[in-house]
């Protein structure tokens, strides 16, 4: 518990930089320590708003739905992210309850106006929440009934009529098309698999009308809330829709991401005949976005073939204003790391399994030079018995003394497809 003299002291600090302490204690999600709103009465009053506004998390609309029931208006208004799993009530577990919520499944209710009503809901929630800026919706599960496809499009269709001044949006599902999402104008951010039913036509022309998006990420294959998509329930006319000629028709983008994970034929069946990440997209964005990006991630489990590699070089060497970079793909050699821009502030490698990351560092040491700006890097390595007695912290220990705020990451397995998202989703 603060005296009354630090809180005085604290107190005689500028608003601006108060609120920038407030922001830095209180916005992260795992930081249960609030013990800075008992302080005093006013500082309480100026620091709650910015426990809404870091990233709430539901695990279903109905969850959403309690919530929003317990807390004024007023403090429902700070709300800025929202991250949210979207569920089949009807044909789930949450028939027989979750949260108190009881559907009440009769001749006399069809499914129809059950989907119908859990729609209303759903805007009507978003309604309660004018300042939401960020949003995040997963799918519940990888074996979903085809006309769930209708009730997902209708939620989409809600989110662009109560959303209006979203900036980022994430969503984990490809069955429907994406119309919707020109309603969303002031959208900055967009994440999604790449895949819809809208044709490369109709998303070029929506993706055009977005004349603030800045930042495209594409993840393959979409995710429930961390669990792969079982490629059997793609619907039949779900198609790429993020082409290479898309890429090509945006406005200049500052930050760009492809995460792409193979599907072993044990687990999956894949379905795709080409990877994502592939020359004609890399050469896309070498021709249109390289003077302006700041942001590129790109992590595959597919091997790049000698025109993907060729055409990433080229992006590398156009991209003279890039701050940040992650980079991996199986067989990611050391030569390429001879092509990151001088620009680069921010450094992730996904270090192979044939590499020891020693060899890594090793190999991006003698580059320091041609990178002053480089302040940050990070090795992300999956522990192999290729090398069990490696010594991680040498390598971190090595990279520290060149300057840099060094960190190794120990993934077991290493999944590329987790390396693009936040660690909290």
């Amino acid at each position: 518990m603060a005296t009354a003299g630090a809180s005085a002291m604290f107190l005689d600090l500028p608003l601006e930089i108060r609120e920038q302490i407030y922001g830095g204690v209180l916005s992260d999600p795992s930081n249960r320590d609030v013990h800075l709103l008992r302080a005093s009465q006013q500082i309480y009053a100026e620091a709650q708003p910015f426990l809404f506004k870091r990233p709430l998390v539901f695990e279903s609309q109905f969850h959403l739905y309690e919530w929003i029931e317990q807390v004024s208006p007023q403090k429902l208004s700070y709300v800025r992210c929202v991250r949210m799993k979207l569920i089949d009530a009807v044909c789930s577990n949450v028939v027989t309850g979750v949260g108190g919520h009881r559907a009440a499944i009769s001749a006399k209710i069809s499914l129809k106006q059950m989907y119908d009503d859990d729609v209303a809901r759903i805007g009507a929630a978003l309604k309660a929440l004018p300042g939401l800026q960020e949003l995040t919706v997963y799918r519940q599960s990888v074996s979903e009934p085809p006309h769930v496809t209708n009730f997902h499009q209708a939620v989409f269709a809600v989110i662009a009529a109560q959303c209006l001044g979203l900036r980022s949006l994430t969503f984990y599902l490809d069955q429907f098309p994406l119309d919707f999402l020109s309603s969303l104008t002031d959208l900055r951010k967009l994440r999604f698999a790449g895949f819809s039913a809208s044709s490369p036509q109709d998303t070029a022309r929506i993706l055009g009308d977005l004349r603030h998006l800045e930042s495209l990420e594409l993840f393959w294959p979409p995710r429930n809330n961390g669990t792969l998509r079982h490629p059997d329930f793609k619907g039949e006319d779900t198609t790429e829709s993020v082409s290479p000629a898309v890429i090509r028709s945006l406005r200049p983008l500052r930050a760009f991401t492809v995460c792409e994970s193979l599907l072993s034929v044990d687990e999956f069946t894949s379905i795709r005949s080409m990877p994502i990440l592939r020359q004609e997209l890399l050469l896309a964005l070498r021709d249109v976005h390289a003077a302006t990006l700041r942001s590129l991630r790109i992590t595959t489990e597919y091997p790049l073939d000698s025109a993907a590699l060729q055409a990433l070089n080229s992006l590398l060497s156009a991209a003279s204003s890039l701050h940040e970079l992650t980079v991996g793909w199986p067989d990611l050699r050391q030569d390429t790391l001879h092509l990151l821009p001088a620009s680069l502030r921010r450094l992730v490698i996904v270090v192979p399994r044939s590499i020891q990351p020693s060899y890594a560092s090793a190999a991006l040491l003698p580059l320091l030079d041609r990178m002053p700006r480089l302040t940050d890097a990070t090795l992300i390595v999956e522990e192999t018995d290729n090398w069990p007695t490696v010594n991680l912290d040498h390598v971190v220990a090595e990279l520290r003394a060149a300057g840099l705020d060094a960190d190794v990451a120990v993934s077991r397995p290493l999944r590329t497809d987790r390396l693009s998202y936040d660690a909290d989703e």
